[in-house]
């Protein structure tokens, strides 16, 4: 039978001269194949395993609750950030494998012995670093990297979440025998939440490799806070959720797309991975089809304008009443004023009072001796209640309308503007596009999708359709609808 990557009967460790994975039984000296030094395969740190009693058992449980409850964030065993000693290097959780590598040989070089946050800064890297060979098909490599911390570092927590990664790569290679080995080597009764967390995200693993989805759930919960969970942990065990529904027969689980890169290194949810990618492949089709599409501009102008347009008009509208001139500058007054009453004239003067307990907000007009425009506040505003006649119907709404269509060819003209730069951005990305569709295409085959189905491929819509028109004519047909009734016939 073949030997499998991750079998604990053998050591796999990085060669101390080039860095290259090599392999031995403990206690043996082992030449690399690379570059031909020697190196000596020590004894794989072993940690005692305890037991407890089930009173201890019930107070690790209610610790762990309140954790969950009251998280701690930056001690020793979160992993989710940098170390304090790797911030000043400028790392992150996203670095390429090569940049991981160079910062890996440079805190494995510094002598020893090391303190506790040496180590945390040690096993936060061969994490990250193992994490990216693995997503990158190095699952050799990968084990190296996390077995040869164990070397390195002292402290039984590191050692645990270094073995818990190392379970989780034998899950990712199949190897469930193996993964099952290095778990029994781990502390299934860790009294801080990030190690009893990673302990039971490699346990559910194992669960639905060997197709148990019940005891996945056992380990997890069904819905996120049964199972007190790291943070960090929680996608991760969603997606785990996920993958036991479906094994259990259900349909597949809605997960968003910023959880597909998690599922597809995971290979977890094949049926949510489905959906997520079909939804990527329809959109990356249709955004090839609209850099070429000249009803795109068209479309996307004429669903834009109309709402730019009020925004600018309830803007114009606002600044107008404050500083007492009206939208556009107060020039509508000329046009609207005339048929408000005989002799009327602009500008506009308004008011805001009390009545009844309500706030009235009124817009006045001018009569030919310039009243109540040229008068004293107090003046003004007595002028204006006695004189009906010269109010402007519908007040502030009515300038919203006027302003409204004012401004739509002005909002016609950006939102166009607009649509023609985001088309030139799409025809610059048409190789991206094809890329995407190419790399999705083949995701969707391996999942036993169909490429060319109805349901991936973008077609006119008529419920779309007609959401666009509506949300193209609402606005107008709101303001056209507050012009006539508050102007048309009152001036009809």
């Amino acid at each position: 039978m073949q030997q499998q990557t991750f079998d604990t009967l053998t050591r796999v460790i990085e060669c101390a001269h080039c860095g290259a994975p090599l392999a031995g039984s403990e206690q043996t000296q082992v030449r690399c194949v690379y570059c031909g030094a020697p190196n000596q395969v020590e004894i794989r740190p072993r940690d005692a395993v305890k037991t407890l009693t089930p009173g201890q058992q019930i107070a690790r449980l209610s610790a762990l609750k309140a954790q969950f409850d009251h998280p701690v964030p930056g001690h020793v065993y979160d992993m989710d950030v940098a170390p304090p000693r790797l911030r000043d290097l400028n790392v992150h959780n996203h670095m390429a494998s090569a940049e991981y590598a160079a910062l890996w040989g440079r805190l494995r070089a510094q002598p020893g012995p090391r303190d506790i946050e040496d180590q945390r800064s040690l096993t936060w890297v061969a994490l990250r670093a193992a994490s990216t060979l693995s997503e990158t098909g190095r699952p050799r490599e990968a084990r190296a990297k996390l077995e040869t911390a164990l070397d390195l570092v002292e402290d039984s927590g590191l050692r645990h979440l270094l073995r818990c990664e190392l379970a989780l790569c034998a899950i990712r290679a199949g190897e469930a025998l193996a993964a099952r080995g290095w778990l029994s080597e781990c502390d299934p009764y860790a009294e801080v939440l990030e190690l009893d967390s990673a302990f039971r995200m490699a346990n559910a693993r194992l669960a639905l490799l060997e197709r148990k989805p019940q005891q996945a759930l056992e380990q997890v919960g069904s819905v996120a806070g049964e199972v007190p969970l790291d943070a960090s942990y929680e996608q991760h065990a969603k997606g785990i959720r996920a993958h036991a529904a479906e094994l259990m027969g259900h349909a597949p689980v809605a997960l968003s797309e910023a959880e597909l890169k998690l599922l597809r290194n995971e290979q977890l949810a094949p049926g949510a991975r489905m959906q997520l990618v079909k939804q990527q492949l329809r959109k990356a089709r249709a955004s090839r089809a609209n850099s070429n599409s000249a009803l795109f501009v068209v479309l996307t102008t004429l669903l834009r304008a109309p709402w730019w347009a009020l925004l600018l008009a309830l803007l114009s509208t606002a600044g107008g009443c404050m500083t007492g001139t009206g939208p556009v500058g107060g020039t509508t007054s000329h046009l609207l004023c005339p048929g408000v009453c005989a002799g009327c004239t602009g500008p506009y003067t308004h008011f805001h009072y009390s009545r009844n307990d309500s706030d009235v907000y009124d817009v006045v007009c001018d009569n030919p001796r310039h009243e109540p425009s040229r008068l004293s506040k107090g003046e003004a505003l007595s002028y204006a209640l006695s004189h009906r006649e010269q109010h402007l119907p519908g007040g502030g709404w009515t300038l919203i309308g006027v302003a409204f269509f004012a401004y739509l060819p002005l909002a016609l003209l950006l939102s166009f503007l607009r649509s023609v730069t985001v088309r030139w951005r799409m025809r610059r990305r048409a190789a991206e596009f094809q890329r995407q569709i190419g790399e999705f295409e083949r995701e969707l085959t391996a999942l036993g999708g169909n490429p060319q189905a109805d349901e991936v491929i973008p077609r006119f819509q008529p419920r779309r359709a007609l959401v666009g028109l509506v949300l193209i004519l609402l606005p107008i047909l709101l303001m056209g609808g507050c012009l006539g009734v508050n102007l048309g016939l009152r001036l009809g």
